[in-house]
């Protein structure tokens, strides 16, 4: 009997060491869990610690790419003077009136869009700019259309009768455009319609040379007249025509083509602001759509290819105001503007070696 409550004794007192020990296993490994959740939430607190108040980085944009070439159809138009593309406009507003006088009145803005596209389709070029100028002065509407619209020959011509009906809407709907159509119209004008007239007025009229006065603009661009968009528009057009990009950019005003200069070799984006390199002065050259245009990169070759479509007297001039005006001599800014046009100058030297030579012998009897 004694040995029987003993060994009872002794299995109780096992059992009771074995609830201690599992007890305990169960403490440790609650305070383990403890521990590592505690460690967790520490981590959480420090990384947003770490980037409370960074600012979020915003994706790049894709670089701008030229549209495919639209096939030249039929050649390449006769040539018109002046006169001829005037008169054409107003027999198109005669027509137009016509239509009116029967017309029915339509209201709403998807009417009169559809109306503008069958237009475009009919290839009445002329009969919608004549719309757009005079009687549904709407630029949105007309940008909407001309970028939707799957007649692009048509929607070049549009473009280029808008200018000569109102240069301050044709201007800023180019502005509205998506770039690569608006420089594939602007090549076409070149190419097939054989209207270089309006393709240079057109992206003059996107450089500081001709900008007109914010209130004359409709569409709610704010700082319209600081916004630039020539130069980009014509390193698109020479992307895939770099004879039609050469004509357009002879045709421009001396101060036209040296902005489109100093924005290539000097790599700045379509809100030019400040040259100097003094910290955070740079964030203020290249700030709308900068790496989707290539800005902050110079380009001395697409500089280049447009100079040697001048002859040497005004390639030299446009290079000579572009590394004297606005600079004083002697300057970090105006050193830089030299070393751009030596660089310049051995592009233009590989392309066309006479011409090159002929601008240097030009350069060297000017001041600079």
């Amino acid at each position: 009997a004694a040995a029987a409550a003993k060994a009872a004794r002794e299995a109780a007192e096992a059992a009771v060491r074995e609830a201690e020990a599992k007890a305990k296993r169960m403490e440790e490994e609650a305070a383990a869990e403890a521990a590592k959740a505690s460690k967790a939430s520490v981590d959480v607190f420090a990384a947003a610690a770490e980037t409370f108040g960074a600012p979020t980085p915003e994706p790049t944009p894709e670089p701008v790419k030229a549209m495919t070439p639209t096939p030249i159809t039929g050649g390449k138009a006769a040539p018109k003077t002046r006169g001829e593309r005037r008169a054409e406009l107003v027999e198109a507003t005669n027509r137009v009136k016509e239509e009116l006088k029967t017309a029915t009145d339509t209201k709403s803005v998807e009417e009169r869009k559809a109306r503008l596209l069958a237009r475009l389709e009919r290839n009445e070029s002329l009969e919608v700019a004549v719309e757009v100028a005079l009687i549904d002065k709407d630029p949105q509407l007309v940008t909407e259309v001309l970028q939707q619209t799957s007649n692009v020959v048509a929607a070049s011509e549009a473009l280029a009768a808008l200018y000569r009906s109102d240069e301050n809407r044709a201007a800023e709907v180019l502005m509205g455009l998506d770039a690569a159509r608006g420089a594939e119209y602007l090549r076409l004008m070149v190419d097939q319609l054989n209207d270089a007239d309006a393709a240079s007025a057109l992206v003059g009229a996107e450089e500081p040379g001709r900008v007109v006065a914010v209130a004359q603009f409709l569409l709610p661009y704010g700082a319209r007249s600081v916004l630039y968009k020539g130069k980009e528009l014509l390193a698109l057009v020479a992307a895939t025509s770099p004879e039609a990009a050469k004509t357009i950019y002879a045709g421009l005003e001396y101060t036209e083509q040296v902005s489109i200069l100093r924005r290539l070799v000097l790599g700045l984006g379509q809100r030019p602001g400040s040259e100097d390199k003094e910290e955070g002065a740079l964030s203020r050259t290249a700030l709308v759509d900068a790496a989707a245009f290539g800005a902050s990169k110079p380009d001395f070759d697409t500089a280049a290819s447009l100079l040697s479509g001048m002859d040497a007297k005004k390639a030299t001039e446009v290079l000579h105001r572009f590394r004297t005006r606005g600079v004083k001599s002697g300057s970090e800014k105006w050193q830089r503007r030299q070393d751009a046009v030596e660089e310049v100058q051995k592009v233009l030297s590989a392309k066309n070696a006479s011409l090159a030579a002929d601008v240097a012998g030009l350069l060297a009897k000017k001041k600079k």
